[in-house]
């Protein structure tokens, strides 16, 4: 199936039916997305005594029974069914703008995430959001450490249809190894004229993690936005990330992205 992707913008939702499938489709819902497509993408996996696994998909007549949904939001709404591992269809599927995943609240500790989420989190190929919260996104925490990964998530947000309503901070958290000043400042010049308003922050701290956490809730912020270099490796997967870290803990939705051609 030919999909013409470079119409209009794409956002890949998973959808594995489960509670946290339903949060982002809360999520997403409740965004404007005038001029973009919507696709509803589920993975059906093969048994183990298959061979492979093909990735690519094909469309099924209309949504799942629990779905309610506005379709008149985006320019067109597909429903989807891979025969792959959700992370292999999730991860591969081309020119998405923006994958959209739902966190589960059971599991271990105060929030968990699941092994797709996890996954894309770790080596994202493209701009993640890990919803937390079905809202609207007025307001917006975003984390800058001088990196080019943290000026592409900034850069993500901006070109979401409904960033000119969001107000936002740019928040830099001084662990000793950052410039927070010139961290703020990469970041405000790819936002400025682009959101609601700005403001600028800085906080020392030695674990940024926890620094990041602790403000969102202060502020009840809608969506965290921070870049990651990715985990490409199984030792690197093992350290986790600030990233990783602030996605599973997070009461707000996340939005995570790295610079493109970076590892």
């Amino acid at each position: 199936m030919d999909l013409d992707a470079s119409a209009s913008p794409q956002l890949v939702l998973g959808d594995d039916l489960s509670p946290g499938a339903d949060l982002a489709w809360l999520w997403t819902n409740s965004q404007r997305w005038p001029g973009w497509t919507l696709v509803d993408l589920q993975a059906d996996p093969p048994t183990y005594s298959d061979t492979g696994t093909d990735p690519t998909a094909r469309p099924v007549e209309g949504p799942p029974p629990r779905i309610a949904y506005r379709e008149a939001a985006f320019a067109e709404v597909r429903f989807m069914v891979a025969a792959a591992d959700p992370r292999v269809a999730l991860g591969a599927w081309p020119d998405a703008d923006l994958v959209v995943v739902g966190g589960s609240s059971s599991g271990v500790g105060p929030r968990y995430i699941g092994s797709t989420t996890e996954w894309l989190l770790h080596d994202p190929s493209n701009a993640v959001i890990v919803a937390r919260r079905g809202r609207t996104v007025r307001s917006a925490l975003v984390c800058a450490d001088g990196s080019p990964h943290a000026s592409s998530a900034a850069d993500v947000l901006a070109t979401m249809p409904w960033a000119g309503e969001v107000d936002v901070e740019v928040l830099a958290v001084d662990d000793g190894r950052t410039d927070g000043d010139a961290a703020i400042d990469a970041v405000v010049a790819v936002l400025e004229d682009r959101v609601g308003s700005l403001e600028r922050s800085v906080r020392s701290a030695r674990t940024p993690h926890r620094a990041i956490l602790s403000r969102a809730q202060e502020t009840d912020a809608d969506l965290v936005v921070l870049g990651t270099h990715g985990l490409s490796t199984l030792r690197r997967l093992t350290l986790g990330s600030t990233a990783n870290a602030v996605a599973q803990l997070s009461d707000s939705s996340v939005l995570v992205s790295r610079a493109p051609n970076t590892r």
